[in-house]
């Protein structure tokens, strides 16, 4: 009922989201959206791994009438951390009964380890899906895993190749080198955010320090160039140019109902706005939330500024759960999918299980 009464108003609506706004507006514009309707999807079936095995989904995509989704814990076979949905229109019926997801099987998708974000370039040519480049081992393969960028072309699952790997069969170690070299050789990083245009890749950093339990949450965003060519064995492989850094956000004083610190959780390009809509989440003392921004693709070069994004009442619009990734299902509805980690948050009168995610359905322009 929920799905249809979206569908009735995205139909019936004439108003569409103002465009982000460009470096060369007068006036600035205060972008809105509101939160029409959330559920849960179940991710596999109770009680598996003796109940202490959770989803954790950090990563979701809309592509060819399916709804892939990424676990960033590693599933028991013959699952795998990667699965996908029917259509979007099908959704909420998948949750409500509970339907579980195809899983993928490509082994590519067992050798990497903790997914973060998926990624497509405009022009449709590109699937692109990061881990979080969190950890290394000198003198070991054992967490080369954790160090991977895949990508695609969509509906080729098959075919999918490792990017800037260091050998045939390796990981991404070329791209975790000089993703530390352009944040100045920190020790320990995360990665949490990936966006595509046709020839760029855009990384957001979540975390950075000198090791896994002493780091700032930070808004940090990284790019690099990409094209694709040739390979030794006649099918083709994508090239990375230099990461450089583009940005380092600071948002504390954007609105005093603010959590702090707030960092950054997802990264998504809006190819018919020619901006990027970014998340921001937190996690202190069992409390768990989220924020959505925007900034258009000039001004995130030019030194603007992140907009955080509002209701009609003016106050931010705020998730309830830990938002980790977001699609776009229509050019004014944004999905956005929750890792809450083992919280068991609630939507209405459900309460979250171990094999469930949480999603929220995002109207942009109210």
């Amino acid at each position: 009922m929920r799905l249809l009464t979206y569908l009735l108003v995205s139909l019936c609506l004439s108003f569409v989201f103002q465009r982000c706004r460009t470096a060369q507006s007068t006036t600035r514009t205060t972008p809105t959206a509101l939160i029409s309707a959330e559920g849960f999807l179940t991710c596999f079936e109770p009680g598996l791994a003796e109940g202490k095995l959770w989803c954790e989904a950090s990563a979701v995509l809309n592509q060819q009438r399916r709804i892939y989704l990424a676990n960033d814990k590693d599933m028991p076979a013959p699952r795998s951390s990667v699965f996908f949905y029917p259509d979007f229109e099908q959704l909420n019926t998948v949750a409500a009964g509970n339907q579980l997801p195809t899983y993928l099987e490509q082994p590519l998708l067992r050798q990497a380890h903790k997914f973060e974000e998926f990624a497509q370039s405009p022009d449709g040519r590109w699937t692109f899906l990061t881990t979080a480049f969190d950890r290394i081992k000198p003198d070991t393969s054992s967490f080369d895993g954790y160090n991977m960028l895949l990508a695609w072309r969509p509906g080729q699952e098959g075919a999918m190749r490792v990017v800037s790997a260091d050998k045939p069969g390796g990981a991404s170690l070329g791209l975790r080198r000089q993703i530390q070299a352009a944040l100045g050789g920190s020790p320990y990083f995360k990665i949490e955010g990936l966006a595509a245009t046709n020839t760029q890749l855009w990384f957001g950093v979540r975390e950075q320090g000198e090791r896994y339990d002493k780091f700032d949450y930070r808004i940090t965003i990284l790019t690099a160039t990409y094209r694709a060519t040739p390979d030794e064995q006649g099918g083709e492989k994508l090239v990375l140019g230099p990461v450089s850094l583009v940005r380092e956000f600071k948002v504390d004083d954007v609105d005093p109902v603010l959590p702090k610190p707030l960092a950054v959780s997802s990264l998504e390009y809006d190819p018919a706005r020619r901006c990027f809509w970014l998340m921001t989440s937190y996690e202190q003392a069992g409390q768990i939330g989220a924020y959505l921004w925007t900034i258009t693709e000039l001004a995130m070069r030019k030194d603007g500024d992140l907009q955080l994004v509002r209701m009609a009442d003016k106050k931010p619009l705020a998730f309830s759960h830990k938002a980790e990734d977001m699609t776009f299902i229509d050019p004014n509805t944004l999905l956005v999918i929750h890792d809450d980690d083992h919280v068991k948050t609630r939507i209405g009168n459900q309460e979250r299980q171990p094999n469930q995610t949480a999603y929220s359905i995002v109207r942009l322009g109210f």
